[in-house]
Formats: C-alpha cells, sequence, structure tokens
C-alpha cells in the first residue's frame, strides 16, 4: 500500500485493505487540511468576556478583531468592544438599558451572555454601524481569508 497527494491537495491511497491505524492517519490528515473556500463571506470570531452590567456581574460576547483587518475595522470593532466590556465608547455612547432589559439582566445567568443593549456611536464614531459595515464588507471580500 502506497500513498500519495492529488494535485489538489488531498491524500490517496494505493490497493489493498487499510487497518485501523492507516484509517486514523488518513482521518488526521484530511482533518489538518485546510478547507476549500466556498464563496461564503469571513466572518468575525466573537468570544465571551465577563464584566458588570447595572452593577451586576454578566457576560458579553465582543468581537475577535482579525489579524489580518484594515485599520478602519481594527478600530471599529477595538470601539465596540470597549463599549460593550466598560459600558461606554470612547466617542462617548453608553449602553442603552431599558426597564425591559434592566429586568432581563436581573433575572439573566451571569455566565450566559446578556441580551442585545445597543449603543448610540456618534455618526463619525469608528463604531457606528455605517463606517463599520463599509470596513466589515471590504475585508469579507478580500481574497486570501
Amino acid at each position: 500500500m502506497s500513498t500519495y497527494r492529488t494535485p489538489d491537495g488531498r491524500l490517496q491511497v494505493d490497493a489493498g485493505p487499510l487497518t485501523r491505524r492507516q484509517r486514523r492517519a488518513l482521518a488526521r490528515a484530511a482533518h489538518r487540511r485546510k478547507p476549500a473556500r466556498t464563496g461564503r463571506p469571513r466572518e468575525i470570531q466573537t468570544e465571551v468576556v465577563y464584566t458588570t452590567i447595572v452593577e451586576r456581574p454578566a457576560t458579553v460576547e465582543v468581537p475577535v478583531i482579525p489579524a489580518d483587518a484594515s485599520p478602519e475595522l481594527a478600530e471599529g470593532l477595538r470601539r465596540r468592544r470597549v463599549a460593550a466590556i466598560f459600558g461606554r465608547c470612547p466617542c462617548g455612547a453608553t449602553r442603552q438599558v431599558t426597564p425591559i432589559g434592566l429586568a432581563a439582566a436581573e433575572q439573566a445567568d451571569p455566565a450566559r451572555p446578556a441580551g442585545h443593549l445597543p449603543f448610540n456611536h456618534t455618526p463619525d464614531c469608528p463604531g457606528h454601524d455605517t463606517p463599520l459595515s463599509a470596513a466589515l464588507a471590504a475585508w469579507q471580500t478580500k481574497q486570501g481569508g
């Protein structure tokens, strides 16, 4: 039995039944292979961070800044992270906690991310939807992702 890589990078096995060890090795090699681009746009990853909301422990889901992000996208995501964790953006926007949101936060499990608590960023803030959406769209369609 012999193995080789096809021109498109797949691992190919020649003839003969495979042992359990060989099947496992092939499965591991296939798992390590980088998936082909499917044409779907890239997505921003998120992480959960512990913080306080209305003086109560809570968790928030914040964006992870990609290594290949443009300066505009990185700054916009950085502002969103700061706003979500500390409750205030450098542009002056603060977390909008409604009475319903406050009641939900009081009853929520602190180990689960809080519901949607919006911020009214100023239009010239990199964390505002308009400039951030444009930077995100450019990053998603950038080749090599």
